[in-house]
């Protein structure tokens, strides 16, 4: 079993580097394969061009995020650790998720009107072009995804929001590609001390249960 963990976050000694710290030993532990992508490390380049957009005919894939793509098929278990800014991820990472996961490699689009109907109904209803996008489909359902997230703030803080930044990548990103996942959330990282170390290994251990399963 091949574990790929993106990691996302720009300081080295902090919670998120406390919590791949922990997954390296537990995963070295018990002698599984698994390679690591520091985004800030490698200076990952977040911005998409404009050769890069899904609409472009002859849309370009750097060198770099080929590889990346290869990692990920590759991959039978993906982690990924990173902290909450402005209730979402990094944007190195959101980056990452733009470039990488493109159209044909992490999802496609199924029409809704076969195209011999379609061109036979367009001449009458020249509406029918709003479907012409069709239904999502997921090209990524045979992996599966541990998320590690760190908050400043404590958990309750986000009960009235709802967590959107769980749903956001549980749900809007990861579950669009048919990845399922479990997302652990570790909160109150304002200060690394004996008591967050204590809670990181505890919340490692549970999501190692996923990852080694």
């Amino acid at each position: 079993m091949k574990i790929l963990i993106i990691y996302a976050h720009p300081n080295s000694e902090g919670h998120c580097s406390a919590i791949l710290s922990e997954i390296k030993k537990n995963l070295d532990d018990n002698k599984a394969d698994y390679e690591i992508i520091d985004l800030y490390k490698i200076k990952y380049d977040p911005v998409l061009t404009e050769g890069e957009l899904y609409g472009v005919k002859k849309r370009t894939l750097e060198e770099l995020n080929k590889q990346m793509q290869e990692k990920i098929k590759i991959a039978d278990k993906l982690v990924f650790i990173y902290p909450v800014w402005w209730n979402s991820m990094p944007a190195i990472l959101k980056g990452f998720f733009d470039r990488v996961f493109t159209s044909g490699f992490a999802f496609t689009y199924k029409p809704i009107i076969p195209s011999a109907i379609r061109m036979k109904l367009i001449m009458r209803y020249p509406f029918v072009t709003r479907f012409d996008y069709g239904v999502p489909i997921p090209l990524l359902k045979n992996k599966k995804a541990v998320v590690f997230l760190t908050t400043g703030s404590p958990k309750i803080a986000f009960f009235i929001t709802g967590n959107r930044f769980k749903k956001l990548i549980k749900k809007d990103i990861l579950g669009f590609f048919g990845i399922k996942s479990k997302v652990y959330h570790i909160d109150n990282c304002r200060k690394l001390n004996e008591y967050q170390i204590l809670k990181i290994k505890k919340i490692v251990k549970k999501g190692m249960r996923k990852i080694l399963k």
